[in-house]
């Protein structure tokens, strides 16, 4: 009844005040997962496979998820054939970036960069295909359902998102989110995502020793063999435990020549060359 107020011997007993208790804290336990696990991913993390559902447009190369692309830095742009925002885009993107690293055989550091239209509009296919034809799109394809989008953000468009595919890169994580943005403003917009491509720096080759021996002067002396205009850091210890930082080189062609300043007089000494990513220009 309204105004009710319950008695003593109307309240739950305690056993049961302590299960709805117990199941209400749960309850928000698992709404607090799943919030936390439909969060869009992040410029810095590092993205799970996803599929991508490719749209026929009559090209022999095939895909279906992200990690078929594995080794590129790899450019998502998501689109309706009837957004003026994603018109421009498509143009300044086919000029900027598509031409751009295909022409220059990739980023600065040779590593391909690949372009992916993902079209979000269900049905309309007779327009959506002009729209693609027009852009000059190659590799498509279909997000009608916004799974692949969503991933990344929960609404607006275009949207894109640059991600690194390359394994063992010292600047950034295999996978990693280095763009993301959910609309275009102008081709001011390009100069951001090359910044984003051109950052990605590609595996560093492992150095090498050679030649390793004592001089007359006591002096420890080796050939360094690594990528060439790579930085290397040369490491000492005594017993493969405690490492101290000796001097950096820079690899040139042929293998460097390295001698240790400070070694005479010493009986043993271990080595270990540490490649660290050059500096962004």
């Amino acid at each position: 009844m309204p105004g009710t107020i319950a008695t003593p011997d109307s309240q739950p007993a305690p056993a049961t005040r302590r299960a709805c208790l117990g199941w209400g804290v749960l309850l928000t336990l698992l709404i607090h997962a799943t919030v936390a696990a439909a969060q869009p991913y992040q410029v810095g993390d590092a993205v799970a496979d996803f599929p991508l559902n490719q749209r026929d447009t009559g090209i022999t190369e095939t895909f279906d998820s992200l990690s078929d692309f594995e080794g590129k830095i790899i450019f998502l742009e998501w689109f309706y054939y009837w957004c003026p925002y994603c018109q421009q885009a498509a143009i300044d993107i086919e000029r900027d970036i598509v031409q751009r690293y295909q022409s220059e055989n990739g980023n600065p550091a040779g590593i391909e960069v690949v372009h992916i239209a993902i079209n979000l509009q269900t049905g309309a296919d007779a327009s959506t295909d002009a729209f693609i034809r027009n852009a000059g799109f190659h590799l498509v394809a279909d997000d009608t359902a916004f799974a692949a989008r969503n991933l990344f953000h929960n609404e607006g468009f275009p949207v894109f998102v640059i991600i690194n595919g390359v394994k063992g890169s010292p600047s950034h994580r295999q996978w990693e989110v280095l763009y993301s943005e959910n609309a275009y403003h102008s081709s001011a917009d390009t100069t951001a995502f090359r910044q984003s491509i051109d950052a990605v720096q590609k595996p560093i080759a492992p150095a090498a020793a050679d030649n390793v021996h004592r001089r007359q002067d006591g002096r420890f002396e080796m050939s360094i063999m690594g990528d060439v205009d790579r930085a290397y850091d040369i490491e000492v210890s005594t017993n493969l435990k405690d490492w101290a930082f000796l001097e950096s080189v820079v690899i040139t062609a042929g293998g460097t020549l390295w001698s240790d300043l400070s070694s005479p007089g010493e009986d043993r000494r271990f080595y270990r060359i540490v490649a660290r990513p050059i500096a962004p220009d």
